[in-house]
């Protein structure tokens, strides 16, 4: 994975792909104007030579908490989202191994989230579902389906410089929906959900998720179905999150996991497709990556 990446955004377009890099856990280095609209903007894996000597003595940025660090360079600052251990980490988006005695529905609230927990004592699929909101600005939020960290191999095949695109055509024609998903993420197109690595503000470690954006959203309004709110006991600044379009993205998020892993579950790749692949040499590749890969199903705790 390279550590430097460049980007032309539009204006338009140039919130929405901050807040997703770094969500990612990529450090902003540079945003210079074209004079056209768009801006060419510059991330890094780590911070720029001249910031990494100022940041153990840079101090907090008005406004940050004492959970995030800043460093400045020259008259542009850098937050990076420090690990809140205490909250815990990101949960997998269902965890079919929980056998709940009555159906029910949590919010917990970090300084950097907000998760939706709903257990289901349906006897059919018992378990609990897990859902992720992570504020991105005032009025832009992302919303996450935790994937966990077994989707690392199935990425580094798509890496691999000699059968990487040979890799990815054969996962989508298997795979039609994780490999939109994986698509969408490498083109940051997030309104029909897109599976991209970002940071556990719980533990600090890079986790898949499939997420979508909610954008142009007052958190202060009330919501267009107050009656959702009041039944899921929010109040406050948290009533907005039963807003439809809000609804909308975990119905998105998690319907898109699920139908991921059903397909996962019940699809295999071809004989012409493994026959191809071994007489050009990357079978082995798929035995180590895709394979492990699979890991993740085990997960769903029956789910299939």
């Amino acid at each position: 994975m390279t550590d430097l990446s460049s980007h032309r955004v539009s204006e338009a377009d140039l919130e929405t792909h901050e807040a997703v890099m770094k969500a990612r856990g990529w450090l902003l280095w540079s945003k210079e104007p074209y004079g056209d609209g768009t801006y060419e903007v510059r991330w890094g894996r780590s911070l720029p030579p001249q910031d990494a000597v100022e940041l153990a003595s840079a101090p907090v940025t008005s406004g940050a908490s004492s959970g995030q660090t800043a460093s400045a360079a020259g008259s542009r600052a850098v937050v990076q989202p420090q690990p809140d251990r205490a909250s815990g980490s990101m949960h997998f988006f269902f965890d079919g191994s929980q056998r709940p005695v009555k159906s029910e529905f949590h919010v917990r609230e970090t300084p950097s989230y907000y998760e939706f927990e709903t257990r289901i004592s349906d006897p059919e699929m018992p378990g609990a579902s897990y859902f992720y909101v992570i504020p991105q600005s005032a009025t832009s939020m992302l919303v996450a389906a935790c994937w966990g960290r077994e989707p690392d191999a199935v990425a580094a095949l798509f890496a691999d410089p000699k059968f990487g695109d040979d890799w990815f055509k054969v996962y989508c024609d298997t795979y039609p929906i994780q490999g939109e998903l994986f698509r969408n993420g490498f083109e940051e197109r997030f309104s029909e959900g897109a599976l991209i690595r970002l940071i556990d503000p719980g533990d600090g470690e890079p986790k898949w998720a499939v997420v979508t954006v909610v954008g142009n959203i007052d958190p202060l309004a009330e919501p267009d179905d107050p009656e959702t709110a009041d039944a899921y006991g929010l109040t406050g600044h948290q009533r907005f999150l039963a807003s439809s379009r809000m609804a909308a993205a975990f119905e998105l998020v998690g319907m898109k996991s699920f139908l991921a892993a059903q397909e996962y579950a019940t699809r295999e790749i071809s004989i012409t497709n493994k026959a191809k692949m071994m007489a050009k040499g990357a079978w082995q590749g798929y035995v180590e990556g895709l394979d492990a890969g699979a890991k993740w199903m085990r997960r769903l705790g029956g789910f299939s």
